[in-house]
């Protein structure tokens, strides 16, 4: 059941990230198909099953769905799944892990999406989850906040990282202990290396950015699970 649940929040995670960058109404708008821009019909907005009867395609323009939409639909299903059942791994109250992971999550489909991060989300879901980290009493690292916040003030002279990443850098790593940065950055790194060899030698694409969120995100719910 909380897998079920999870597909159908990954649905409309994926609707909502798609949709408020551009400050597009994102709850009372019927969902389209994205080429097509017809409305779909409520059968064809069953999470997983949908995409399989409809074997990937519009059932009008025949286009294929990209297939961003069911992995998050999985994958949002496998991480409720887990931050409920598994809540005691993560070592922050179950309400923290929720709103970290699930501000991740957005905040990946968005990367993927746009490859960039919207800025005033990030400062709302970094407000809502600090203020919950506080409340719960989750430990506050200021050795990594120190560290953190020097080099969000370095880089806001570099040119290959944004003030938004740096920002997410900030807001995220504070909570966590030198171990757990490590592996994150580590972790992180190694997917996105893995990923522009995948893309640029395997699928012979041309490569001009590469969204890093999701490969942080991963590498956030590692370190969570593992320390």
């Amino acid at each position: 059941m909380l897998f079920v649940i999870g597909a159908c929040l990954g649905s409309f995670f994926c609707v909502f990230a798609e949709r408020m960058p551009l400050r597009e109404n994102f709850w009372s708008t019927r969902s389209q198909c994205p080429h097509c821009k017809q409305t779909l019909r409520f059968y064809e907005l069953i999470p997983l099953i949908s995409f399989t009867f409809l074997k990937g395609k519009c059932s009008r323009c025949k286009i294929k769905i990209p297939k961003l939409y069911v992995v998050a639909e999985c994958c949002y299903g496998l991480l409720l799944f887990s931050m409920v059942h598994y809540a005691h791994h993560f070592g922050f109250h179950l309400s923290s892990i929720v709103i970290w992971l699930t501000s991740a999550f957005v905040l990946s489909l968005i990367d993927m999406f746009y490859y960039e991060i919207d800025t005033w989300l990030l400062y709302a879901m970094t407000l809502v989850l600090w203020i919950n980290l506080f409340l719960t009493h989750a430990h506050f690292h200021v050795a990594t906040a120190l560290v953190c916040i020097l080099i969000y003030f370095l880089g806001q002279h570099w040119s290959f990282i944004g003030s938004a990443d740096l920002f997410l850098a900030l807001s995220w790593f504070s909570w966590l202990t030198f171990d757990q940065l490590y592996l994150l950055l580590w972790s992180a790194s190694l997917l996105g290396v893995f990923y522009y060899y995948w893309s640029t030698s395997v699928l012979k694409k041309n490569i001009v950015a590469i969204p890093f969120v999701p490969f942080l995100s991963f590498g956030l719910l590692l370190s969570l699970w593992i320390y």
